[in-house]
C-alpha cells in the first residue's frame, strides 16, 4: 500500500448497523440556520444505534447537564442533524425516542409502583414504537394562526417552540437555584436572586418569540421584553403552551398488575433513566 492510499478498516463497515429513518415531528418547518444538513426533506434523518461510547455520553450526569452528551452523540449517530443544540426540544425528545428503538428495540422494560392498596413494584413493558407513532406532528397549515398573538399594545409577535438549548439553560438554572434553597441569605441576597428568577422568567418568554413587529434580532427583543408592562408578560407566559402542544406523549397506558386498573405510566424523559 503507498503512502497516498488511504487504509479502510474492513472492521468498522461490518460493525455498523444501518439503522432506521425517522421524521421529526416538526417537519423541519422552523430550521432555518443549516441546523439539519441539505440532504433532509420533510424532516426526515436516519438514525444509527448507539455504539459502547455513545451509551457512555448518554449516561454521563454532567455532560447531560450542559447539552454536549446529547451533541455529541448526535454528530456521530444522526449526522444529518448538524446543530444538535439548535433543535427544537420537542424534536429532541423524539429522537432520543428513536434512538433508543434502533439502539436497543421496541420494548422498554421499567420498574413501577402503583397507588392502590398492598401495591408492589412491578415490571412493565413499554412499546416505545407506538410512542414514537402517536407523536403528534406540527400543522403548517396553522403555524400563522397559532403561532402569532396580537397584543393588547397591537404588536404583533411570532413565537416558536423552545429549542434543546433553551431548555438546557433553564436546566442549569434550575440546579444552581436549587443548590441555595436551603442557605440563609439576607435581604440584599434576596433581592439578588428575585432579579435573577425575574431575569430568567423573561427569558424563558424571550426563548418562544421568534419576531416582534417583524423584529428578529434577540437584543432588541430582550430589551423590548424588560420594558413590557406586566400585563403584556403575562399575556406572552400565557401563550407559552401554545408552542408545546405537539411531540411525543411519554405516557404510557398498562393494566396494574394488584389491582387490575388501567394506570399511566410516565416514562421517563432525562436520557440517563430513558437509556438505562
Amino acid at each position: 500500500m503507498s503512502e497516498t492510499e488511504t487504509h479502510i478498516n474492513p472492521l468498522i463497515a461490518r460493525a455498523k448497523l444501518p439503522g432506521e429513518t425517522f421524521a421529526i415531528p416538526s417537519g423541519g418547518i422552523f430550521y432555518e440556520n443549516d441546523e439539519l444538513d441539505d440532504s433532509v426533506i420533510n424532516g426526515e434523518v436516519h438514525i444509527h444505534p448507539m455504539a459502547a461510547y455513545d451509551e457512555i455520553l448518554i449516561k454521563t450526569p454532567a455532560l447531560l447537564l450542559n447539552g454536549d452528551a446529547v451533541e455529541k452523540v448526535f454528530n456521530r449517530c444522526i449526522p444529518q442533524i448538524k446543530k444538535p443544540m439548535d433543535l427544537l426540544a420537542k424534536d429532541v425528545d423524539y429522537l432520543l425516542m428513536a434512538l433508543r428503538q434502533v439502539t436497543y428495540g421496541k420494548i422498554m422494560e421499567m420498574n413501577y409502583k402503583h397507588s392502590c392498596e398492598n401495591a408492589k413494584d412491578h415490571s412493565y413493558n413499554v412499546d416505545i414504537s407506538k410512542l414514537i407513532r402517536d407523536s403528534k406532528k406540527i400543522n403548517p397549515t396553522t403555524i400563522n394562526k397559532n403561532y402569532t398573538i396580537r397584543l393588547k399594545n397591537e404588536q404583533t409577535v411570532e413565537l416558536r417552540p423552545a429549542s434543546y438549548k433553551d431548555i438546557v439553560n433553564m436546566l442549569q438554572l434550575f440546579s444552581s437555584q436549587q443548590s441555595y434553597e436551603n442557605q440563609e441569605i439576607t435581604d440584599e441576597q434576596m433581592m439578588i436572586r428575585a432579579e435573577k428568577d425575574t431575569n430568567a422568567m423573561l427569558k424563558t418568554i424571550q426563548s418562544i418569540i421568534r419576531s416582534v413587529d417583524s423584529v428578529t434580532d434577540q437584543n432588541d427583543i430582550w430589551e423590548w421584553l424588560q420594558i413590557l408592562d406586566a400585563p403584556a408578560v403575562n399575556e406572552l407566559a400565557e401563550n407559552v403552551e401554545k408552542t408545546s402542544n405537539w411531540g411525543p406523549s411519554f405516557e404510557h397506558k398498562a393494566k396494574c398488575k394488584d389491582c387490575n386498573k388501567t394506570i399511566t405510566i410516565n416514562v421517563p424523559i432525562n436520557p440517563v433513566s430513558f437509556f438505562t
